[in-house]
């Protein structure tokens, strides 16, 4: 079963290097963070997985909901491969040395944040009403980090459910109700502190030469200029925080409800 899975996860991220939704070295990533689900969780750990990758691919495909002011294409590279799996990848790794069941409530935290946010940031532009900045309520352009949306929001509540439905599914072990219903608040919280850190800290920039607000640092051939948060903080860094910020709140909060790890 495990070479089968193994042999999977190589097909699966080559078909999506071929279809042009992952670049070469985001495609290696998904092949490390692959291998770190089988061999950390077996076939449950890879569904969950799965379930936020294809999700995420096929909502991005469909609604074509990348937007010229992003810092980066519909092709998701290393970075971004890592920023919404690699937490997860750290508590498969652990489990491996220390299988404990507390670890798999990280890891489908984990990528129940990421597809919360995922959902909520794809779902979120087919919106009719423009986002608007979670801490100051402005409205803002379609693509700029930190808006919502009550689609969006919606859409982050259920990308959060069918991760944790994946991990129930395919883990009867993850049954209780109560930790279910916390994974999936956990999961939409995390899109709700990405969105107020992406309006805050994250680095915002403006063309010099049509004025435009994005995420590129490059607009109209010419450098732009940052107009707000930290110039270390990207998209992917802001994701990889609060997955990662998501995922050990579940582990903390089932630790003290359940007394065990």
């Amino acid at each position: 079963m495990t070479l089968f899975l193994t042999l999977l996860v190589f097909l699966i991220a080559a078909g999506a290097w071929l279809k042009k939704s992952l670049t070469t070295g985001g495609a290696a990533a998904a092949v490390f963070a692959g291998l770190s689900s089988i061999f950390g969780f077996g076939f449950s750990g890879l569904a969950v997985m799965g379930t936020f990758f294809f999700t995420s691919v096929f909502l991005e495909k469909i609604l074509h909901s990348t937007d010229k002011i992003e810092e980066k294409g519909s092709r998701r590279d290393a970075w971004q491969v890592l920023a919404n799996g690699g937490a997860a990848s750290l508590w498969a790794l652990g489990n491996i040395f220390f299988p404990l069941p507390v670890l798999f409530v990280g890891f489908t935290a984990a990528y129940a944040a990421a597809a919360a946010d995922t959902w909520a940031s794809t779902v979120g532009k087919r919106s009719r009403k423009k986002p608007v900045l979670i801490r100051s309520r402005t409205e803002v352009e379609n693509g700029i980090s930190g808006g919502v949306t009550a689609l969006g929001n919606t859409a982050a509540v259920l990308g959060s459910l069918a991760v944790v439905s994946a991990a129930y599914i395919f883990n009867q072990g993850f049954i209780h109700p109560l930790l279910l219903l916390t994974v999936v608040v956990i999961g939409f919280a995390g899109q709700i502190s990405d969105a107020w850190m992406g309006a805050v800290y994250q680095r915002l920039f403006q063309c010099r030469i049509c004025g435009k607000k994005t995420e590129k640092m490059i607009h109209c051939e010419t450098s732009t200029t940052l107009v707000k948060g930290k110039m270390f903080m990207t998209n992917d860094l802001v994701n990889f925080l609060t997955v990662t910020g998501s995922s050990a709140a579940a582990v903390i909060l089932y630790l003290l409800f359940t007394g065990n790890s």
